[in-house]
């Protein structure tokens, strides 16, 4: 017989968190669903509106437990492992499970062009603005890896245009590691529109392509940089690449014939971050 405090598949709360797997309930509550302790810590330690937390009694008694369950800010409902599995897209759950407030950012050009988006360095500083243009990511992992590089890189935000996948995706959001709780992400915007709004914000537009682009070092990532990224199966269209500042591509020596955008995103924006610390 279950303890009378354990929810069961079936309860209301429950029910409604488990929906926020699809992607109409998370657009139309402005919430989603994170599982694992590492992923929830993140969430609290950026200080996202965490809703609600669902826990086993396994994990609530486990040293992670201990601290997430009682250090959240608000109450850890106890769960059990049925209605752990109904929450969870993973094979193994952990058995903690986060309902979060997050929607995607707004796209105002003058703050990116003046570089409001990152927090502000220790000196008051604004940096240059340096944002990452994702065009046609199809997969989960590699869009939410490129999110994660930018926000370790310094970028000031990521712009995610209409033909990506959903940026608020378990396997997107997983794959940030925390970094979608840091950085602005704005998400379903097409791809010419993005391009204009960024120029307009005084951005320039670098296109990443697999040859004949200039090397990274050869151009000044120092000034307000939007660097714009395609996937890798049909890379950019000719219409974005016409509207391109410039265009760079990684070289590879040991004869590669690609690397895959998240790839390609982290090489580019350390070489970014490099120059912009003055590294020589």
């Amino acid at each position: 017989m279950l303890p009378s405090n354990q929810l069961t598949v079936r309860n209301p709360r429950v029910c409604e968190a488990a929906k926020l797997r699809q992607k109409k309930f998370r657009r139309q509550t402005g919430r989603i669903l994170i599982e694992g302790a590492r992923l929830v810590a993140d969430a609290l330690a950026a200080g996202a509106a965490v809703k609600e937390l669902f826990s086993t009694s396994a994990f609530r008694r486990s040293d992670h437990g201990k601290v997430l369950c009682v250090c959240s800010r608000c109450p850890c409902m106890l769960i059990t492992p049925q209605a752990a599995a109904k929450l969870s897209d993973t094979r193994t759950p952990q058995g903690l499970f986060a309902v979060v407030e997050l929607t995607t950012a707004s796209f105002d050009a003058a703050r990116w062009a003046a570089g409001e988006c990152p927090s502000v360095r220790t000196d008051g500083h604004f940096p240059a603005p340096l944002v990452l243009l994702a065009d046609s990511i199809a997969d989960p992992g590699n869009l939410g890896t490129m999110i994660r590089s930018a926000a370790a890189l310094g970028a000031s935000g990521v712009v995610a245009s209409g033909d990506s996948c959903d940026v608020l995706n378990p396997k997107t959001v997983r794959a940030t590691m925390g970094a979608i709780f840091r950085l602005p992400v704005v998400a379903d915007v097409a791809l010419p529109a993005a391009i204009d709004t960024l120029k307009a914000g005084g951005l320039r537009i670098i296109a990443a392509v697999p040859r004949r682009g200039k090397a990274p070092w050869e151009l000044d990532l120092r000034g307000a940089t939007a660097l714009l990224i395609g996937s890798e199966a049909a890379g950019l269209p000719s219409s974005a690449m016409k509207l391109a500042d410039a265009r760079v591509t990684v070289p590879m020596p040991g004869g590669t014939e690609s690397l895959n955008a998240a790839a390609t995103a982290a090489a580019l924006l350390y070489e970014a971050a490099r120059q912009r610390a003055g590294v020589t």
